[in-house]
């Protein structure tokens, strides 16, 4: 289950605490939390001219993502802030930039 499905329903669940780490906003965005994982989307820049409303899909799934007034937020997806610089991820697919691999 996911942290939106706990955190609704906290009344009635206990979260598991593993090695002392309690599943919790901060814990989750920092992957602390042992169970914790990143959603990931994958696209093909090539794709995009050949899936109808592909870039729509992606401009609306980083939007929903905003911490500040984006809705898959409020629902429980939790953002990973450490590594993503989501005004650049958020300017690239808004502005319909094309995407490249992460450089380490």
């Amino acid at each position: 289950m996911g942290y939106g499905y706990l955190f609704e329903h906290e009344a009635t669940l206990r979260a598991a605490t593993i090695n002392g780490i309690a599943p919790a906003f901060l814990t989750i965005s920092r992957l602390e939390y042992p169970l914790a994982r990143p959603l990931f989307i994958y696209l093909k820049n090539r794709h995009e001219k050949l899936v109808p409303g592909m870039s729509e899909f992606v401009q609306e799934y980083v939007r929903g993502m905003n911490p500040v007034g984006g809705y898959l937020f409020t629902h429980g997806l939790v953002p990973y802030f450490e590594q993503v610089d989501f005004e650049q991820v958020a300017g690239d697919a808004i502005d319909n930039r094309q995407m490249s691999p992460p450089t380490d």
